[in-house]
């Protein structure tokens, strides 16, 4: 296997709403309820309530839920979209960029189990009944990394 990923390109109307819209990896098929904590292993990044989370769980443990300390805003113009991407070495070893850059918040030690099959996925889910995030997803992009050039492979270690 090859080291792999999945940008995503997105913007949401009203991050108030929004509770739940994971960009990254998830072993194993698609969850009835569309929750996370349906998976025994992920490695996401998260926007709740426009606070930019990486979230990862392995082998049905704990979750774990990290700060990005990046914030989105409610989209009022196209310099209010976000690219979410999470990569995978063919090592398991997960990274995860906002916009192109790695957060300020280190948390290169996830790494998936040999063997895992994951798919790539963006799930998302309301804040409240009746709410309306409004999420608008202008481009996905995935597949092996060396697809897209050396100069966008950044420190993915197995």
């Amino acid at each position: 296997d090859e080291d792999f990923y999945l940008r995503v390109r997105l913007d949401i109307a009203d991050v108030s709403d929004a509770d739940q819209i994971a960009v990254g990896f998830l072993k194993n098929g698609r969850p009835t309820d569309g929750l996370l904590d349906t998976y025994t292993d992920y490695a996401v990044l998260n926007v709740d309530n426009g606070a930019v989370n990486i979230e990862t769980r392995l082998n049905a443990g704990s979750a774990s839920v990290t700060a990005t300390g990046t914030s989105m805003i409610d989209y009022t113009t196209t310099g209010d979209v976000v690219d979410l991407e999470v990569r995978v070495s063919k090592g398991g070893a997960v990274n995860f960029l906002i916009d192109g850059a790695e957060p300020s918040t280190d948390v290169t030690g996830f790494v998936f189990d040999d063997g895992d099959t994951v798919n790539a996925a963006f799930l998302f889910l309301s804040d409240l009944i009746g709410g309306d995030p409004t999420i608008t997803l202008h481009e996905w992009e995935s597949g092996y990394l060396s697809s897209r050039g050396p100069d966008n492979i950044l420190d993915l270690e197995d």
